[in-house]
């Protein structure tokens, strides 16, 4: 019986051995095949299942290069701000777009929080932070996410972190994380293997639920489909925001975040990110928001970026993101505002309108 159960620890161990071997292997390919870091761009690719698990998860690729723009925000800058060209425009940094899917303020400071326990950006040569501005970026938690951020929920995925209280900690001294984290690689294997599964079966019942709901509607011959309006998307966000306005707490935690950046010798940009014009013209939620986020475009500390009116409506996939065709376009001006920024002294601000 001892026999029997030593074989299969013997199995046991082997197989995990292969699967890590297979998850690291996975992993280092993804961080080798581009010069930046990408968290939208490269999860896809890798052993992590969205861009909160690689957030938490995959960040073996990071460093301390001595000059480096760091680009947070949600999917709108994930997909917006290339950074090959960037990088490419900038001699001599290292650029990485380390936005989040969905992410507001509270998970932008997270990412942040994760990017510090493996880059001492304090003491870099030159660090330069990049936020991508979007109305929606200031929803707190309950209307964003309803409840915990998607960092909170993945780092307490694995069992790795803690809520204490509220506060999600975590369980390991940092050299102990470090070895965590590697031996955890394939769990996350085995966890996006699921996540992708499940992803293919709701994407069938999808597709079979639309094609009877079509074949009902509108009859076997009549497939056509209208594109949504600014009023249907103006509808939607009305009713993400509860027909409520924006919060001063959330504009505050921002100001706390450029403070504990500048405290540390980093450059703070912040982009007002294109939006369609049905959200320019007399909307109350974005009016609501760029009147509160005058005190960010005219603090001292912050470098100020203004994109909104860059992109006409047709450029857009849906309300907020671009085609990819216009990334570039959305790209070129930020590349030009930072190249200017970077030969400034340290004490230089500037604000500029895109173009």
């Amino acid at each position: 019986m001892q026999l029997l159960g030593f074989r299969i620890a013997a199995w046991v161990a082997l197989f995990y051995a292969a699967i890590l071997v297979l998850a690291a292997s996975c992993d280092g390919i993804t961080a080798r095949r581009h010069d930046t870091v990408s968290f939208y761009r490269d999860y896809p690719d890798s052993i992590y299942a969205n861009t909160a698990h690689y957030a938490v998860y995959g960040r073996d690729q990071f460093d301390n290069y001595p000059r480096q723009v760091f680009i947070f925000g949600g999917s709108v800058s994930a997909r917006g701000f290339d950074p090959e060209l960037l990088m490419k425009g900038l001699p001599g940094y290292k650029v990485n777009n380390l936005s989040v899917q969905e992410s507001n303020v509270p998970q932008m400071t997270e990412v942040i929080d994760l990017l510090s326990t493996r880059v001492d950006w304090r003491h870099l040569d030159s660090a330069i932070f990049v936020f991508g501005g979007h109305f929606l970026s200031f929803l707190e938690n309950d209307r964003r996410f309803g409840g915990m951020t998607r960092i909170e929920v993945e780092e307490l995925r694995h069992h790795l972190y803690r809520d204490g209280a509220g506060v999600i900690e975590p369980e390991l001294s940092p050299p102990a994380m470090s070895a965590a984290l590697f031996l955890m690689k394939p769990f996350a294997l085995i966890y996006k293997l699921k996540y992708e599964g499940d992803g293919v079966v709701l994407a069938l019942k999808h597709d079979a639920v639309s094609e009877l709901q079509r074949a009902l509607r509108l009859g076997p011959k009549d497939t056509s489909t209208t594109a949504p309006d600014g009023a249907t998307y103006r509808a939607f966000r009305i009713k993400q925001f509860r027909n409520e306005g924006l919060l001063s707490e959330q504009f505050d935690l921002f100001m706390k975040l450029v403070a504990r950046l500048d405290a540390g010798g980093a450059k703070v940009v912040f982009v007002d990110m294109p939006v369609p014009s049905y959200f320019r013209e007399e909307f109350s939620i974005y009016d609501d928001y760029r009147r509160r986020a005058a005190e960010i475009i005219h603090d001292r500390r912050v470098h100020y970026l203004d994109l909104t009116d860059i992109a006409a409506d047709g450029e857009f996939s849906d309300d907020a993101h671009p085609r990819p065709e216009f990334a570039p376009k959305w790209t070129t001006p930020l590349l030009r505002f930072i190249k200017d920024l970077s030969a400034q002294n340290p004490d230089g601000h500037q604000k500029q309108h895109g173009d």
